[in-house]
C-alpha cells in the first residue's frame, strides 16, 4: 500500500509563490515584476517570501532551471530506441512531437518566460537546439535518418 506524504503549509506557500511568480513574470516580464507584486498576488507577506527565496532573481532562476530540467528529460525520453523497427519510426516521431507540444501548452507561463522573454530566452533556445541536435545525431548513428 502506497503512503501519501502530507504536504505542509510551508510547502504549499512556497509552491504558491512559484506559481504566482511564473504568471507575473510571464505577464509583466522579469524586470516588470517586483517582490511586492509577487507577495500581493500570493497573499503572503514579504518576510514570508524571504523565508523561501533570498531574492526575486532566485525565484526566477528556480523557475528557469525547473523548465530546463524538465525539457532535457523530455528530450531524452523522445530519443528513438535503437531496437525500434524502421516502420515504427514515423509513429514514434509523431508521438514525440505531441509530447513536445503538450509540454509547452501544459506550462504556458514557464514557456513564455524561458523561450520568449529576455534575459533567459536565448539561452533556453540554444540548449533546446543542442538537445534536439544530440537526439538527431544519435538517431542518425542508429540508422533512422
Amino acid at each position: 500500500m502506497k503512503k501519501f506524504r502530507h504536504i505542509t503549509k510551508g510547502e504549499k506557500t512556497r509552491q504558491r509563490l512559484l506559481d504566482v511568480s511564473a504568471a507575473l513574470f510571464a505577464g509583466h516580464s522579469y524586470l516588470g515584476t517586483r517582490v511586492s507584486d509577487i507577495v500581493s498576488a500570493a497573499g503572503v507577506t514579504q518576510p514570508s517570501f524571504y523565508r523561501y527565496f533570498k531574492t526575486r532573481n532566485e525565484i526566477y532562476l528556480h523557475l528557469v532551471q525547473h523548465v530546463d530540467t524538465e525539457l532535457e528529460e523530455l528530450m531524452v525520453s523522445m530519443l528513438i530506441d535503437a531496437s525500434l523497427p524502421k516502420e515504427g519510426v514515423q509513429e514514434n516521431i509523431t508521438s514525440s512531437f505531441r509530447k513536445y507540444l503538450e509540454f509547452f501548452t501544459g506550462h504556458p507561463h514557464l514557456t513564455k518566460i524561458s523561450l520568449f522573454q529576455p534575459p533567459q530566452s536565448d539561452a533556453t533556445r540554444n540548449r533546446l537546439h543542442k538537445w534536439i541536435g544530440r537526439n538527431m545525431k544519435l538517431e542518425q548513428q542508429r540508422g533512422f535518418f
